[in-house]
């Protein structure tokens, strides 16, 4: 939004004709105001050694889009360009064209609050000035001069930025035609009124997130790792933005086999978590990470960033996902010669899998050429049970054997066990 600078200014009667243009170009940059009216101006009281005061008035603008659009923060710190605007009025031009002026240059310097969401105001300079000199054109007759400028003001924070200008310094220099100074530069104080100079800005920034998988060291985070199907895979992403805020938000980490696990971003900046189950097969899978904004409005290049961007997500890293060990846990029911004899079997992976294929459960009289064996195929739990009958009294030796599949290794177990009466 636009403010502007009305076309007269009230002189105190008296002041010389220097302090009084430098007075009325006087100005201070903003922000794109929220709910400012076009016309609204602020007055100065603007004074120079040995000379009366004088209250001016004047308008800025900030080359900034209307909330609820944002600039968004590339960097940090970064610089918005700012503009200034001003009258002189005709009675100063036309003292100035008769001491052989032609033409007036001008630079303001403010410090500006910057009245963070955190409450930590911080005070930067900013200096505005006119690009090149400003004619003053015909002054037979006293006629107003428009000055207008252009700044910058360093930008440092994500979130609603509310801009307060502080006292102004003005600088004003007169030239004539051929480019040289006329007098001594007038230079002019300003004080802050009571209701200083204020406005809005919504700065938006992008985020950057980096990831890790399988270690804490960021200097192996490109380096391929190897797990085991079912193996827990600890993770961690470190989230940030341009600006000294951390953000606010989740970190949503994601796997090729479709998992989600949403763990919230700590004060810095952090998201760790253990991925259990991971991987339910072998092979080649991806890990990565999505960044979720608390605030989509100010981080992550939200809907109404200007320009858009914004980057809440990392490239997957890829893991290697191998087989696995395998223990065939046995237990025997019916050790009593008038009971049927069961041999119970589950197949234990390494790490949280579930092993499927078939087992292979012999077994052999000890002292006697007696043999039994039985091939069953592993349920949904891993369990497979394979019965015998009554067995006579003696003492016995059972084998079983897990011939593995895509994801498990195979493996053996031997077992003892005596039949009673």
């Amino acid at each position: 939004m636009r403010w502007t600078t009305p076309a007269h200014t009230v002189l105190a009667a008296g002041v010389a004709a220097a302090a009084s243009l430098a007075a009325v170009v006087a100005a201070a940059p903003a922000a794109t105001a929220a709910g400012a009216s076009a016309d609204a101006t602020t007055a100065y009281t603007c004074t120079r050694a040995g000379s009366t005061p004088v209250q001016v008035a004047f308008g800025f603008e900030a080359e900034a889009p209307e909330p609820p659009a944002t600039l968004t923060l590339f960097a940090s710190p970064q610089f918005m360009n700012m503009q200034m605007e001003s009258t002189v009025p005709g009675e100063v031009a036309k003292a100035a064209a008769d001491d052989g002026a032609t033409s007036v240059d001008v630079r303001v310097r403010t410090a500006f609050s910057d009245a963070y969401p955190s409450g930590q105001a911080t005070w930067r300079m900013s200096t505005l000035s006119t690009q090149q000199a400003v004619p003053l054109g015909d002054q037979t007759v006293a006629t107003a001069v428009s000055i207008t400028g252009r700044g910058t003001h360093q930008l440092l924070q994500p979130g609603v930025n509310d801009l307060r200008a502080g006292d102004l310094a003005v600088t004003l220099t007169f030239r004539d035609s051929a480019g040289s100074v006329v007098g001594s530069p007038a230079d002019l104080a300003c004080a802050t009124p009571a209701a200083p100079v204020s406005d809005t800005v919504w700065v938006s920034s992008v985020t950057h997130l980096d990831l890790l998988v399988g270690t804490d060291d960021w200097d192996l985070a490109w380096d391929v790792r190897t797990f085991g199907v079912g193996q827990p895979i600890p993770v961690r992403a470190r989230v940030g933005a341009n600006g000294t805020n951390v953000p606010t938000g989740w970190v949503d980490f994601t796997t090729s086999d479709g998992a989600r696990q949403r763990v919230a971003v700590s004060a810095d900046g952090s998201a760790v978590a253990e991925l259990a189950g991971f991987a339910s097969r072998s092979g080649a899978h991806q890990v990565g990470a999505v960044f979720v904004p608390a605030d989509p409005v100010f981080y992550g290049g939200g809907p109404h960033a200007h320009p858009p961007g914004g980057t809440n997500y990392e490239n997957p890293v890829y893991v290697g996902v191998g087989f696995v060990t395998t223990e065939p846990r046995v237990r025997v029911k019916g050790k009593d010669a008038d009971r049927r004899t069961k041999v119970r079997v589950r197949v234990a992976p390494e790490f949280d899998s579930t092993a499927t294929g078939k087992v292979k459960v012999n077994l052999r009289r000890l002292g006697a050429k007696k043999r039994w064996s039985a091939t069953r195929t592993l349920g949904s739990n891993a369990r497979a049970v394979a019965g015998f009958g009554k067995l006579p009294r003696g003492r016995y030796k059972v084998v079983v054997k897990y011939r593995g599949d895509d994801n498990h290794l195979g493996s053996r177990t031997v077992r003892t066990f005596r039949v009673r009466r």
